[in-house]
């Protein structure tokens, strides 16, 4: 009897939306990444230090296009330039489970004031 470890492949999205004024241009995103779920392939990020006892690794983005209120912009996936593609196995999904974690970012607009949140990992992907 064997048990093969079957991988999920996923791939990471990101939309902003500016909802309020004043007039925005260029800005960064920083996203902690859960660091035991691998990454299969990465374009467009920086990798920056471990964070939280190693649970989790810092990338961040810089986006070089001005964002307005009331636009959405695709930054990571789809048809930007930015990719974070990620892959599940059985061994992972199983950690996951005794160990819940979150993917949390925070978005740097052009006056430098950080606007945070954190996103479930099970509410962004299906098993």
């Amino acid at each position: 009897m064997s048990i093969e470890s079957k991988i999920h492949k996923y791939a990471l999205e990101i939309t902003v939306k500016l909802i309020k004024t004043p007039d925005q241009d260029f800005f960064r995103i920083s996203l902690l990444w859960p660091a035991q779920i691998p990454i299969s392939r990465m374009v467009g990020f920086e990798e920056g230090e471990e964070q939280n006892l190693k649970i989790y690794k810092e990338y961040a983005l810089f986006i070089d296009k001005r964002i307005w209120p009331g636009q959405n912009m695709k930054i990571v996936g789809g048809k930007s330039t930015a990719i974070l593609e990620y892959e599940f196995n059985n061994k992972v999904y199983m950690d996951r489970h005794s160990t819940p974690f979150d993917f949390h970012y925070t978005l740097f607009l052009q006056n430098w004031q950080p606007v945070q949140g954190s996103v479930s990992f099970e509410s962004l992907n299906i098993y």
